[in-house]
C-alpha cells in the first residue's frame, strides 16, 4: 500500500479484493461506527484547542486556550456517524477529539504531535465580521471526502494479507505471533523517520497493540524491544 489514506469506496474495494466477498463503503462506516477503523477529514487552517470541563460552558464562542495553522487530517469521533432507519449514513457537526496527522506545520505553535486528550476538544477558527475570530464545528458536507488511514485497514486484515518486507511470504509455517510482529513493525515504524524521535512510537503503545493481540504482558514488552529499530533512541516518547 503505497497511499496512506483511502477514501470510502478505494477502502471498501480493497476489503473486498482481500476478503473476496462483496463490501460496500456502507459496510465501511459500520466498521468505523464499531471503532474498529478512523474516519478522517483533511484539514488546512486555523484550529484552536479549548478546555471542555464542568467550569467552563461550551459555547461555541468559548476562547482557546491555544490555537495554531496546519494542514492535515482530523479524526471524526464515531458518536459523529450517524445511521437513519434505511441504513443511510452521514455525519454530524463535531468537535474534534483529536488530530490523525499533522502533514504541514504552517505556524511555530503548531505541536508535531496532537494526540487525544481527556476534557479538550478542537474546532476551526475563522475571521467573522471586524476581525472577530469565531470557533465553529466541523461539518462534513460530501461523505466521499471521508478518509481512512492505510494501516487501519490492515489492522482489519487476516495475518497472511499483513505486508511484509523482511519475511518471505512462502514460509507455509509462519507462526501466527510471528505474523503479528511483522505487522507491528509495519504498523508503528514503517513511516517513521529516523533522525526524528518525535515518530518514533513509546514501547507501552506497541505492548498495548500486542496485548490486545492476545499477547501476555511479558511477552508483549519484549516484542516491543525485539522490533524497535537499531539506533531509535528507547524510553518514553517524548512530550511537546
Amino acid at each position: 500500500m503505497l497511499k496512506k489514506y483511502y477514501s470510502l469506496n478505494e477502502a471498501a474495494e480493497f476489503l473486498t479484493k482481500e476478503y473476496e466477498e462483496e463490501i460496500t463503503s456502507g459496510d465501511v462506516l459500520d466498521i468505523a461506527m464499531r471503532g474498529d477503523i478512523r474516519l478522517c477529514i483533511w484539514h488546512d487552517g486555523v484550529l484552536g484547542r479549548f478546555k471542555n470541563t464542568e467550569t467552563l460552558p461550551t459555547s461555541l464562542r468559548n476562547e482557546p486556550f491555544y490555537s495554531f495553522h496546519f494542514r492535515g487530517y482530523i479524526q471524526i469521533p464515531k458518536i459523529a456517524i450517524i445511521k437513519n432507519s434505511e441504513c443511510h449514513h452521514s455525519i454530524s457537526e463535531f468537535k474534534a477529539m483529536a488530530v490523525t496527522e499533522v502533514v504541514q506545520r504552517l505556524s511555530r505553535q503548531c505541536p508535531k504531535h496532537l494526540e487525544a486528550v481527556k476534557h479538550e476538544f478542537y474546532m476551526p477558527l475563522i475571521h467573522h465580521d471586524f476581525d472577530e475570530t469565531i470557533n465553529v464545528p466541523f461539518k462534513v458536507e460530501n461523505i466521499e471526502s471521508i478518509e481512512i488511514p492505510a494501516l487501519d485497514l490492515l489492522d482489519l486484515l487476516p495475518n497472511k494479507a499483513i505486508p511484509n518486507k523482511t519475511i518471505p511470504e512462502c514460509n507455509p509455517n509462519q507462526s501466527d505471533k510471528l505474523a503479528i510482529l511483522s505487522q507491528a513493525s509495519y504498523k508503528f515504524w514503517a513511516n517513521a523517520d529516523p533522525s526524528d524521535s518525535g515518530t518514533h512510537p513509546a514501547n507501552t503503545m506497541v505492548e498495548k497493540f500486542l496485548i490486545d493481540k492476545k499477547f501476555s504482558p511479558t511477552l508483549a514488552k519484549k516484542a516491543a524491544t525485539i522490533i524497535r529499530p537499531e539506533g531509535a533512541p528507547k524510553g518514553r516518547k517524548p512530550e511537546d
